[in-house]
């Protein structure tokens, strides 16, 4: 009799305990705080929107203390912009690919601290309509991490 019920019991509990995985264990987490570029204030109402080859892919707003987070599915590349009414907007490229999957849960999750700074008529902002950073899978190092080749003439 114990051994039938241990039987029930364990068919009704193996499922559960393997559909409670966390729908975003896959993933690559991008969070962060944006703030002020000139008084560092946190900046709450920040969109950081998400898209792939143009397309819209997710949306997610800063809260009150600036923070954010947001999920990254790999095998895609991001281009991340941060914007805001009144502020001059930047964007980032984020590239999940190349990511072996065995490797995907062992990452570090990227953490990004954007600054934004108020939008003035004479102040000469062209540079920005470019990404100003891109992180990508590093195999030496087993990270996403900041193409400094990229970054450095911006």
């Amino acid at each position: 009799m114990i051994k039938k019920l241990l039987k029930v019991f364990l068919v009704f509990i193996f499922p559960l305990t393997i559909g409670a995985q966390n729908e975003n264990d896959d993933k690559l987490m991008l969070s962060g705080v944006v703030s002020d570029y000139f008084s560092e204030d946190a900046m709450a109402g920040v969109s950081i929107k998400l898209t792939i080859n143009g397309q819209y892919a997710n949306n997610v707003v800063s809260d009150g203390k600036g923070k954010y987070e947001i999920f990254l599915d790999f095998e895609k590349e991001y281009m991340v912009l941060y914007e805001k009414a009144g502020f001059v907007s930047k964007k980032i490229i984020v590239n999940t690919k190349e990511v072996p999957p065995d490797n995907r849960t062992k990452l570090a999750d990227l953490y990004v601290e954007m600054t934004l700074f108020k939008s003035e008529k004479d102040l000469e902002v062209g540079f920005l309509d470019n990404p100003i950073g891109k992180a990508q899978y590093m195999s030496q190092k087993n990270t996403i991490d900041w193409n400094m080749g990229y970054t450095a003439p911006i």
